[in-house]
């Protein structure tokens, strides 16, 4: 007996053993005359409360439960997507007012140091001027 019995209790520890191995381990162990460390293991399991067929079931009914209480109305994904893409439009008309204003603020700039190089040395008229470099906004010109 004791022979299959660690038989068995070598398949367990693999895994491998059927319900009816399991139940002749428990049976066996029960039955040993001393006391044992596998002893009180298995004392363990046949005493630990036994669940419910129907556990199960109320498990998965009380997830989904909530679950559904957890989910957003389909409503709000419209809603939300809504609101980005207002916020995404915003933010490029603010990029693209704030262009115009630097390119407002460069052509008064401009027209400042025009005018202070005029105060610092007038332009005469008949002077000939070369230019260097022409770009959109920039010229370089030498007197």
């Amino acid at each position: 007996m004791k022979e299959e019995l660690s038989i068995l209790l070598e398949k367990y520890y693999r895994g491998d053993t059927t319900l009816i191995e399991e139940k002749t381990i428990r049976d066996g162990v029960s039955n040993m005359k001393e006391p044992d460390s596998l002893h009180d293991v298995f004392a363990y399991y046949d005493s630990a409360k036994h669940l419910p067929e129907d556990i199960l079931e109320e498990v998965f009914t009380g997830l989904d439960r909530q679950e559904k209480k957890r989910r957003l109305p389909t409503w709000s994904y419209s809603a939300t997507a809504a609101a980005a893409s207002i916020i995404f439009f915003m933010m490029a008309w603010s990029i693209h007012q704030n262009k115009i204003n630097r390119e407002q603020q460069f052509a008064l700039m401009e027209n400042a140091l025009v005018s202070v190089s005029e105060g610092l040395q007038p332009v005469e008229e008949d002077q000939e001027m070369l230019v260097l470099w022409v770009d959109e906004d920039v010229e370089i010109i030498i007197n």
